[in-house]
């Protein structure tokens, strides 16, 4: 199988942020693992996986 390169953080970032602004009205901040300004103060990253977000909701 021949697999061409994803940006999963672009991915991400343009479907959450459009569904989480329009359906119901909030924020969202999404960090790649190698990103130098992350947020995560309950060190959820860590369990971030390919294609398997760590999702963090405050």
């Amino acid at each position: 199988m021949e697999v061409k390169e994803f940006d999963e953080k672009q991915f991400v970032s343009d479907e959450l942020l459009s569904i989480a602004k329009q359906d119901f009205g909030v924020e969202v901040s999404v960090f790649a693992e190698d990103d130098d300004n992350i947020y995560d103060p309950k060190g959820k990253a860590r369990h971030a996986r390919p294609f398997k977000p760590a999702i963090l909701i405050e």
